[in-house]
């Protein structure tokens, strides 16, 4: 059994890969950059360093990589496998649509009728409406209904931090990854065409809006909002923010208020929802990720639109009306640290006090809650 990776990145190489191939899957990665296709053939496999207390190597085998620049053979390929993994970043989908709609259409026109499901491994709110869309764009309008009859877009939860690799284990091996121990994906299940290979560390749910939320509203906002203090207190890595009681109070509070309104939409255990809370904190505090706040903050202006992490949570928690004061601090703090953005100057002015003095949780209680009561509008 085969399986397509678009995109040898770090999600390819170092979660979607492991998972397939532990699986028996083999792997034939996508990608346009030359030097790590030429070095994941070189020995058709390639090395994982899985850090934390007890930092270990795996080797990941079974895989082989073709220039995404040679279409025939993309397609080729595609014609003959059984999965498809997307991880190329949201705003290459619409590059990578052409292609997948062209191996679709070769499949057909072989007469492969055999259904096959893509997962989409991207931080995209609503992925599988949007690269629907896309594909739809490059396929004749005679191809549509197969597309929905015998394609699965998969929606999936990418919850593995993938650290950037140091330049002394690059030069050894472009090839080589970094990564955390946490290894689960979980998958949108309802919209599976086909039978879905077995893949022993892929949890199968629906409704997925669930798991899409709980990414984005609980382990993507917090971890934005633990960057955008760290930062404001000149810190450099993430481990180092979160390892200030002040800010992991903060962040903590962010992430109940969303593990909270989850709760009530989608009538799970807000306890099951408080340990996952719980196991990001401890995650984010992983020293050897060395995961940088800069990093984090990177492409501002997509992570502060109105759906995504911090406005996305914003308006979930008033829908469910649950508190929002600890995500309004963070979003403050954004609009206070991107120039483009409007800044709330008297609420970023009482949190920097707060971050610098380290309050003890009392007193942080009451500025907070001092500031809430004399401003009944807050300017967002």
């Amino acid at each position: 059994m085969k399986a397509v990776l678009f995109g040898a990145g770090s999600i390819g190489r170092g979660f979607i890969a492991e998972l397939l191939t532990d699986a028996g899957i083999e792997v034939v990665f996508v990608d346009i950059n030359n030097h790590l296709v030429e070095a994941i053939n070189k020995q058709g496999c390639y090395k994982q360093i899985i850090v934390g207390i007890n930092t270990k190597e795996k080797i990941i085998s079974n895989v082989r990589a073709i220039d995404g620049s040679d279409t025939q053979n993309v397609i080729s390929e595609l014609c003959e496998c059984a999965l498809i993994s997307i991880s190329v970043g949201a705003s290459v989908l619409c590059n990578i649509a052409p292609v997948i709609a062209q191996g679709l259409i070769k499949r057909w026109e072989s007469e492969i009728y055999t259904p096959v499901n893509i997962l989409i491994c991207e931080n995209l709110h609503k992925a599988e409406s949007f690269l629907k869309s896309e594909i739809l764009r490059h396929l004749p309008e005679n191809y549509h209904k197969k597309l929905d009859e015998l394609v699965g877009l998969l929606e999936t939860s990418i919850g593995r931090m993938i650290p950037v690799v140091p330049e002394e284990a690059i030069k050894s091996n472009q090839a080589t990854v970094y990564v955390e121990p946490y290894r689960y994906l979980p998958y949108d299940s309802a919209h599976v065409k086909g039978i879905m290979p077995y893949i022993p560390a892929a949890i199968p749910y629906s409704p997925f809006e669930y798991y899409t939320e709980r990414k984005l509203f609980v382990h993507n906002m917090g971890h934005f909002i633990c960057a955008l203090y760290g930062h404001l207190l000149g810190y450099t890595y993430i481990w180092e923010s979160i390892g200030n009681p002040t800010i992991a109070y903060f962040v903590r509070s962010a992430m109940s208020c969303s593990a909270l309104a989850l709760s009530k939409k989608h009538i799970v255990d807000y306890t099951e929802l408080m340990e996952h809370v719980e196991d990001l904190l401890y995650r984010f505090s992983n020293k050897e990720l060395r995961d940088t706040i800069e990093r984090v903050l990177r492409d501002a202006s997509r992570k502060l639109s109105p759906d995504e992490r911090l406005y996305g949570a914003l308006k979930l928690c008033e829908e469910q009306n649950v508190s929002t004061i600890y995500i309004q601090l963070g979003i403050a703090a954004a609009n206070h640290l991107f120039p483009d953005r409007k800044a709330e100057d008297e609420l970023v002015s009482t949190l920097l006090e707060v971050l610098k003095n380290g309050f003890d949780f009392v007193e942080i209680q009451n500025a907070i809650q001092q500031y809430q009561y004399s401003n009944t509008e807050m300017v967002i």
